[in-house]
């Protein structure tokens, strides 16, 4: 942020220091905004990895379109910028049944669609599925005011083509962690068996939610491989309680089809990240 914006916002960054004065570079963008946190990755097209990772902790007086404007970090050209939604209103269509015609009634199946609502669509490789998604009209004009050509992206859609690459034997089930909410993302192998969305009241949510996606699975505790994402600290609550019940609880490693400049491959919070890495695989 911009030092007249700079009360109480917390940063924690890893950055490459070329990314402030090598001006002629190529870079892209990916940005999620989860408040109190907006997060951002930016790679470099030209050395072939991602050379910035930043979590900002804003004040609630800041909206969406003041944390775009006035965050000096992403005040710069980018050739490509992925702004990461977790809209609860999405739905997964295989392609053989999907048409940009049908996407509303697609959509409309298991979700109560507004009339202002705009959808949008991210590409399943893994699945040969279309995830399709709403977004309110007022968030994309706030992301539109400082990116017009911006390409707007499911967590969702990021997740699963973040699992798609990732070595692993058996059942996995990837918990993403949000600031009121949690995606599931539960694996046979290459198949993925479950993926939605959780809101959370509180954090006591939590452990009712898994218990029943086990039994409705017919899960081994004791077996099922648990990765951790998102806006979860290291030996947090959370993790802590997860531990007592799952015996294979690990924190999501960095996808490794991509590289990453020093500073940041040695950060301890990779975790937190992996969805914004991801977002170039869903186009």
């Amino acid at each position: 942020m911009s030092q007249q914006n700079n009360v109480n916002i917390h940063k924690i960054e890893r950055v490459d220091e070329s990314f402030y004065f090598d001006t002629k570079s190529i870079y892209d963008l990916v940005i999620y905004h989860d408040a109190p946190h907006f997060y951002c990755v930016s790679y470099s097209a030209e050395r072939n990895k991602f050379v910035l990772q930043a979590d900002f902790t804003v004040p609630d007086t800041l909206s969406l379109r003041d944390v775009l404007t006035h965050t000096d970090i992403i005040k710069r050209d980018f050739r490509n910028v992925h702004y990461i939604s977790s809209s609860a209103i999405q739905n997964i269509v295989p392609d053989a049944f999907y048409t940009d015609e049908l996407a509303e009634e697609l959509l409309g199946f298991h979700n109560a669609l507004a009339p202002q609502h705009l959808l949008y669509k991210n590409n399943l490789e893994l699945l040969q599925s279309q995830l399709v998604f709403a977004i309110d009209p007022i968030e994309i004009a706030a992301v539109r005011s400082r990116f017009p050509e911006v390409k707007f992206t499911h967590s969702g859609a990021c997740l699963i083509n973040y699992l798609s690459a990732l070595a692993f034997q058996g059942k996995l089930l990837l918990v993403h962690f949000h600031q009121s909410s949690i995606e599931l993302v539960l694996m046979y192998g290459k198949t993925c068996q479950l993926y939605n969305k959780y809101e959370l009241r509180s954090q006591e949510d939590l452990m009712p939610i898994l218990t029943q996606v086990v039994e409705q699975f017919s899960l081994e505790p004791t077996q099922l491989q648990v990765l951790l994402s998102g806006n979860i600290d290291l030996a947090s609550a959370e993790e802590n309680t997860l531990k007592q019940y799952f015996a294979k609880v690990y924190f999501a490693p960095r996808d490794r089809r991509f590289a990453y400049t020093y500073r940041i491959e040695d950060d301890a919070q990779a975790h937190k990240f992996i969805a914004l890495y991801a977002a170039s695989l869903c186009e």
